[in-house]
């Protein structure tokens, strides 16, 4: 299948932005009703740990900048208590600075299920787990969903084979009804 640059691009940064978003929609649900915005991001960011999400988030945005990728985006807090992050068209995830950047601000990379620290480091992935979840996604919706590739801490899928939209409806709705299979880790795609 033939992708241009722009659909590949926005492909890949769309699998990190479904992760992230649906990682971080989960620390939305505590029970902290310490009065914080919960849609103002700097005063979130004013009163949030150090080790929130948004926090987290926020550090890993500007690490990418300090390190060369200038159009790296802030988050954003939702009013649901989510975190989006959505690099613009103007973001080259295959440029070297992209690529050197991530590996530079790899320990900054927001916890949750995109997977924060992972590039191949951390604990390796438990493969019977990897399976049991790409078995949920094809019973829920994505029949073509390929194996997905282990590489120590984190797998990778290749989308552009199966013509999966990693940011699309059917995408988001086999996500949901299986994170409880989630295997952990980073996930990348192409």
């Amino acid at each position: 299948m033939f992708f241009t640059h722009k659909r590949r691009i926005a492909q890949t940064l769309s699998v990190g932005s479904v992760f992230l978003t649906g990682a971080l929609l989960l620390s939305g649900c505590s029970s902290d009703d310490s009065g914080s915005s919960k849609t103002d991001p700097q005063a979130a960011a004013a009163t949030a740990s150090p080790t929130s999400p948004f926090d987290q988030a926020l550090a890993f945005s500007q690490c990418m900048r300090k390190n060369g990728v200038a159009g790296f985006p802030d988050p954003q807090q939702q009013a649901n208590g989510g975190i989006a992050l959505s690099p613009g068209g103007d973001v080259d995830p295959n440029s070297e600075a992209f690529k050197s950047a991530m590996e530079s601000c790899r320990d900054k990379m927001p916890q949750g299920q995109l997977g924060g620290g992972g590039s191949g480091g951390g604990e390796p992935l438990d493969s019977g787990k990897v399976a049991a979840w790409a078995k949920c996604m094809r019973k829920n919706g994505l029949p073509n969903l390929p194996d997905p590739t282990i590489n120590g801490g984190s797998m990778s899928i290749d989308f552009s084979s199966s013509g999966i939209d990693p940011g699309g409806e059917d995408w988001n709705k086999a996500r949901l009804a299986c994170q409880s299979k989630w295997p952990g880790g980073a996930l990348t795609g192409s």
